[in-house]
């Protein structure tokens, strides 16, 4: 005597194999939320899951978006022993982004470092931007920023863009 196998209707495999496809799509969607949220067409999907579920989506970011440019350092006008650095940062992606933080760094001819500073948005942003979080796309933002002097041996300056 053979023993007999069982076999699955076909029409089973029909019905499980939506539902199988469908809960693997859901969990690729919920372990990779960090990597795929900040990615279109995936961010959409999000944006209108979220609020069923109870998510939110992580701020999209892109310090390399950022760019500091006209950088130029002067003694300050008013005030003895202090420097006024002046920049213009433009955020190049196609979003508004937060303010970056950013490294201000002083080094001599040897380029070894003299001083160096990071600034939080709350530091460095006044007037009309004061108390801004995002940062508009392609739209420069003029900065003064007021230190007090390394001294003589710093000759060369440079700001980073920091997270």
């Amino acid at each position: 005597m053979t023993p007999q196998k069982k076999v699955m209707p076909s029409w089973v495999w029909w019905v499980l194999l939506p539902l199988l496809t469908t809960t693997l799509l859901v969990q690729i969607a919920y372990f990779k939320f960090d990597t795929l949220s900040k990615k279109q067409p995936w961010r959409n999907i999000y944006a209108s899951a979220c609020p069923l579920l109870g998510c939110k989506l992580p701020q999209l970011r892109d310090l390399n978006a950022i760019q500091a440019t006209n950088l130029m350092v002067r003694s300050h006008p008013q005030l003895e022993g202090a420097l006024i650095v002046d920049a213009v940062l433009v955020n190049t992606a196609d979003y508004s982004q937060p303010f970056p933080n950013l490294l201000l760094n002083f080094s001599d001819l040897k380029n070894r470092n003299v001083a160096s500073r990071r600034f939080s948005p709350l530091e460095y942003l006044q007037g009309e931007l004061a108390g801004r979080r995002l940062m508009p796309q392609d739209s420069p933002v003029h900065i003064a920023i007021e230190v007090v002097d390394p001294g003589a041996e710093a000759v060369n300056y440079e700001m980073k863009i920091t997270p």
